[in-house]
């Protein structure tokens, strides 16, 4: 139904229509410039937090304005769209006037999603802020917002009301609008997480020689390394579990955040931010092999696994092929085996 009310002219909606284009434009600057962010901020995390998560307020913020941008521009290109089509049809007056009430609705949507999302990240980048520092004080605003929204929902549902109806009408605002808002927002944390395991480059050397197998690990580390000599009758000599604790570790480390100068040397304990990107760790062990080598074919392997800040597995399996001679002269297949993690 077309409601009767003025009509704009074509000058007034050529002119509101130059704005959100020009608006467009500044916001997608914006979007692409807080997309740079979130991969920078993404190149640190933190260890050892004490509640538990390896994400701070920076990785959360970010994608929720990106989300809430993503939803502006989309609702701001859907007026585009309308209003286009409305001055296609600018002679035809019956055509005209059903698109105009279209892009007029299409306009106000704009509005009240941005008032709408404007007040959402408001809201979450105060939580955000509190919960950085307690955990507890955050909860008991959590709480405090609720009990205010209950005992005066009935003034805030009058405004929530009036509001919707005239902006952003038959849209319901969790289904419609906090509930997409948090899942895009997830999968920007997603992207983020993705530009964290790219962005750190793992490197394993396994060396072999007829006494010792030597292996070097970098940045990425396998909680457990299992290695197995099996002789010529495909029988297992010995299966030995080396932990990460059993590794010679050296490391360069670039972290944000007030140093913890009662754990100067053990990483693990710290509580930090810590650059992975331009932090270095080299673990380094060897394993004496000489008296499990019996004559002829021998094979070690190595399996392991790589775990990613998505959660997501890699396994490994390393198979080298020794001969050992009756004059106690070792064959190795290869010396030198070199794995990007």
């Amino acid at each position: 139904m077309i409601e009767n009310k003025k009509q704009l002219t074509f000058g007034d909606r050529n002119s509101r229509l130059l704005l959100v284009i020009s608006s467009i434009g500044v916001t997608f600057y914006l979007f692409k410039l807080l997309l740079d962010y979130l991969s920078k901020s993404y190149q640190s995390l933190y260890i050892n937090d004490t509640r538990g998560f390896i994400l701070g307020g920076e990785h959360i913020l970010f994608p929720l304005i990106l989300s809430s941008i993503s939803f502006l521009l989309w609702h701001a290109f859907s007026y585009c769209v309308s209003e286009f089509t409305n001055f296609g049809n600018f002679e035809k007056v019956g055509i005209r006037l059903e698109y105009e009430e279209k892009a007029d609705k299409n306009f106000r949507s704009i509005v009240g999603m941005l008032v709408t999302h404007f007040l959402l990240t408001l809201t979450a980048t105060v939580l955000i802020l509190i919960y950085q520092d307690s955990v507890i004080l955050c909860m008991v605003l959590i709480g405090a917002l609720i009990l205010t929204s209950y005992l005066t929902h009935k003034y805030w549902l009058s405004i929530y009301q009036t509001f919707f109806n005239r902006f952003l009408p038959n849209q319901n605002l969790f289904i419609n609008i906090i509930f997409p808002w948090i899942g895009l927002a997830l999968s920007f944390i997603i992207i983020g997480l993705g530009t964290y395991d790219i962005s750190v480059k793992g490197k394993s050397v396994i060396k072999f020689s007829a006494t010792e197998v030597s292996m070097y690990f970098e940045n990425k580390m396998p909680n457990t390394i299992n290695v197995f000599v099996i002789d010529k009758n495909n029988k297992v000599v010995i299966e030995k579990s080396i932990s990460k604790d059993d590794f010679v570790t050296t490391f360069l480390e670039i972290s944000e955040g007030k140093e913890n100068e009662t754990n100067l040397v053990n990483i693990e304990e710290s509580k930090r931010k810590f650059l992975y990107a331009k932090s270095k760790y080299e673990y380094n062990n060897k394993l004496d092999i000489t008296e499990y080598l019996s004559e002829g074919t021998n094979h070690i392997v190595i399996t392991f696994e790589i775990k990613s800040a998505l959660r997501s597995s890699k396994h490994y399996k390393i198979v080298n092929q020794l001969n050992k001679h009756n004059n106690n002269k070792v064959l190795i297949n290869k010396e030198n085996i070199t794995i990007e993690l």
